[in-house]
């Protein structure tokens, strides 16, 4: 039976919760308000309404096994659900538990770097108490993850109720009142991911000494420490989505060494630190729509010589079409011979000198090529980039700190380069199909009605061989 095996499922991730939810309570919120290692009101910040989650799914969970001892085909449960989720009470704790849960975290790692009592007693408290051994981080987060897992198991117990079970209308009202709860949830889950991405553009304001960083219409992407060719000092590199930053590091020394060594800073694939030990100064900033990566130096400088030794060569053959033509002629023309004579000897001093520095440029290349294969600096872990500025084109070459490193910040640039070219694209929304039962070469497809952008595709089905 199908239906047993999910409702089985149920009871016991719902104890594996309550389980997790009293460990916050009894291991972690009373013994630190008894001991007095954190103040009252920084532990209520850390486990905002826990206590309230822990009561209601108490009693949730208890429903849930009484029905589970009593099993039957026609035992219905969609009535426990959705009395749990259709309180007002659950809704607005669930609301007000993810809506703190940026503070938090933060407060907890504050008082965690600030407070070495407060490390010794979580490890204990892991090593001892929490069978699971799972980190506080993880069990303070589990009721943000914990509404969608409802959610699937209530989509796959309806999938295998029929319609005429008394527990069917009871698990659709459940699946509604779900579903409203987690569509409030996403909603501030969106809202506090917008806000702490500004604040993060607003961190790298005061960190970089920009002062016009911070911006809804910005994202921050990610960081990465390179070596830039000419350049002694290491170079942290700043990704946005639409601009890079390039910062020079020097450790921060004396009273003005930072007294958090790591900075929380929110991108668009989750949390990235930086370290705040280090002075950062920014000599370069740049639009993505500014900055290309080159194919290669040598490789192009190797093009553009072999482009003109074949300029030259096609000159030079040129000239002696020429020098043959003024033989035929019948006039006196020796001058005419020594202006050509000229021009052929000059075109075969640059000719030679263009195949000299052809050769050397391929020679180069070469060695390049056996640098990148060996795997030394300008190998596979090096990125040519082409910048265009107000102040001329200028070329800078990136060393990566590995070649993984240097392909993720490859592909994340080229993709985020994508996203803004076609950023300000309109995507038509789809009206209907017409049907034209007889079609011609060369048919156009008008529209009499404003606006005159419509967009048009055309499906058309060819029957035969060949």
């Amino acid at each position: 039976d199908k239906r047993y095996h999910i409702v089985k499922e149920l009871v016991e991730v719902e104890k594996e919760y309550v389980e997790s939810l009293q460990t916050l309570v009894e291991k972690y919120i009373i013994p630190l308000k008894v001991t007095g290692i954190l103040d009252a009101n920084v532990v209520d910040e850390i486990f905002y309404r826990v206590p309230e989650l822990y009561a209601h799914h108490s009693i949730f969970l208890s429903m849930l096994e009484s029905s589970w001892t009593n099993w039957s085909d026609e035992t219905a449960i969609g009535d426990q659900i959705f009395v749990m989720f259709k309180k007002e009470s659950v809704a607005e704790c669930y609301c007000s538990f993810v809506e703190n849960f940026n503070r938090s975290e933060k407060s907890l790692e504050s008082a965690l770097q600030q407070k070495s009592s407060l490390q010794r007693f979580v490890e204990v408290q892991i090593q001892r108490e929490n069978r699971r051994r799972l980190p506080l981080k993880s069990l303070i987060i589990k009721p943000v993850q914990r509404i969608p897992r409802y959610e699937l198991l209530l989509k796959r117990l309806l999938e295998h109720t029929q319609e005429a079970h008394p527990d069917w209308e009871q698990l659709k009202q459940a699946e509604t009142a779900v579903h409203a709860l987690a569509m409030k949830i996403n909603t501030l889950k969106e809202s506090q991911q917008t806000e702490g991405a500004v604040e993060s553009l607003r961190t790298l304001e005061s960190l970089l000494m920009l002062a016009d960083l911070a911006s809804s219409q910005r994202e921050y992407l990610r960081h990465d420490v390179v070596q830039v060719e000419g350049r002694k000092e290491s170079v942290c590199v700043f990704t946005f989505s639409d601009q890079l930053v390039f910062a020079s590091l020097k450790k921060r020394v004396g009273p003005q060494a930072a007294k958090k060594p790591v900075i929380r800073l929110q991108s668009s694939s989750g949390l990235d630190f930086i370290d705040s030990s280090l002075k950062y100064k920014v000599w370069l900033r740049l639009g993505l729509e500014a900055i290309e990566i080159s194919k290669g130096r040598h490789r192009v400088a190797v093009r553009k010589s072999l482009e003109e030794v074949e300029r030259l060569e096609e000159d030079r053959s040129l000239v002696l079409e020429i020098l043959d033509l003024s033989t035929k002629l019948c006039t006196k023309h020796s001058h005419l011979e020594e202006v050509i004579k000229d021009a052929l000897e000059s075109l075969n001093r640059q000719l030679e000198s263009a195949r000299r520095l052809d050769s050397s440029q391929q020679q180069q290349q070469q060695q390049a090529a056996a640098a990148a294969a060996k795997g030394e600096p300008g190998g596979p872990c090096r990125i040519d980039l082409l910048t265009t500025s107000p102040g001329g084109i200028a070329s800078y070459a990136l060393i990566f700190g590995s070649p993984e490193k240097k392909a993720q910040w490859e592909n994340s640039f080229l993709d985020t380069k994508m996203k803004l070219l076609y950023k300000g694209a309109q995507i038509p929304d789809f009206l209907q199909t017409l049907q034209i039962t007889k079609i011609r070469s060369g048919m156009q497809v008008r529209s009499r009605r404003e606006p005159r952008d419509r967009w048009a595709a055309v499906a058309a089905w060819f029957g035969g061989s060949g």
